[in-house]
């Protein structure tokens, strides 16, 4: 029974993160753009993690608070 718990928890977490991560990218938003810019094809993994760090900063409390209720729950159950 605990297992089947589990497993329902993590399947309704995974949908819920995902749905907001659907939300949060500019798609969902309702922009129109691709965010494919000129040179993107030659930048290198420090270069595209410089530049996502600010959106990662933005995420963080958010997930962080996100994950704290899932082990909150956890431990109740």
């Amino acid at each position: 029974m605990r297992k089947a718990i589990r497993g329902l928890f993590g399947a309704g977490l995974t949908v819920a993160i995902s749905s907001v991560a659907a939300l949060w990218s500019p798609a969902g938003m309702g922009g129109t753009g691709t965010g494919v810019r000129p040179g993107d094809e030659n930048m290198t993994c420090a270069q595209i993690a410089a530049e996502l760090e600010p959106y990662a900063k933005q995420v963080a409390p958010s997930a962080m608070a996100l994950g704290q209720t899932a082990q909150d729950v956890t431990a109740r159950g």
